[in-house]
């Protein structure tokens, strides 16, 4: 069966939260996440 996006998403979401915790999982994300507007200004 195929798995929507939505739930491969909350599958990967879960394995973060196993392996490192809610705490560190919130640290990976922020790490990872895009951002907005120029840091460099």
């Amino acid at each position: 069966m195929i798995k929507t996006q939505n739930e491969i998403i909350k599958q990967g979401y879960d394995a973060l939260i196993n392996s490192l915790g809610v705490a560190d999982t919130i640290r990976f994300i922020q790490y990872f996440s895009p951002g907005k507007g120029d840091d460099t200004k």
